[in-house]
Formats: structure tokens, C-alpha cells, sequence
């Protein structure tokens, strides 16, 4: 499921994508009851998130590395390439250093 709100100025809009619908939903109450913060979008996979991102214009991204299909690092690349100027945050519970290295990278 995906959430839009309409343009606010001086708001900070937030995109999530993360597998675990749990956990997903989750970042979206905690992050959306945030004065400031807007939920544009929850994703459960990399694809359905570069196929919005253009559309829903996120400040912040929140993506898990380890992903179906496109997994996070190519995600982050391919959405960058679209909105350089996004900020991401990457989210995991894996401990891989060279998984999270790349990621940074």
C-alpha cells in the first residue's frame, strides 16, 4: 500500500521501502505522526519504488538492503539516478559489513 499527501512547503516528504509489511507499516505511523514529516510512499519492493519515485518527489528515503527481485543497493543507484537529491537512509537487520559498505558507497 502506498500513501501521497499533497505538496506542503517546509515539510519533509519520506518514502519507505521495506519487505516486511509489519515493519514497513510501522516507519510509516511512527514517521507520519512526525509535525513535518510526510509519508509519500510505502513500497515492499525496489521496482514499484523507482517506478514512483518521480511522481511522489521523496526528501528522504528509507530502504531496506535485502529486497525481492532489485535489492536495496540497486535500488538506491537506480533512485539517485532519478533524484539525486534524495537523502537515503538505509535500513537493515543484516550484519553483512560489505553488504552495508556498499550500500554507503
Amino acid at each position: 500500500m502506498a500513501y501521497y499527501s499533497s505538496y506542503r512547503p517546509n515539510v519533509t516528504r519520506v518514502c519507505i521501502v521495506e519487505d516486511d509489511h509489519v515493519i514497513r507499516e510501522a516507519f510509516a505511523t511512527l514517521i507520519g505522526a512526525i509535525d513535518n514529516y510526510d509519508i509519500v510512499g510505502t513500497y515492499g519492493n525496489a521496482e514499484d519504488a523507482i517506478a514512483a519515485v518521480e511522481s511522489v518527489r521523496p526528501d528522504v528515503l528509507l530502504m531496506d538492503i535485502e529486497l525481492p527481485g532489485i535489492n536495496g543497493i540497486e535500488g538506491i543507484n537506480r533512485i539517485k539516478k532519478i533524484r539525486p537529491k534524495t537523502q537515503v537512509i538505509v535500513v537493515t537487520v543484516y550484519e553483512n559489513d560489505d553488504l552495508v559498505f556498499k550500500a554507503l558507497m
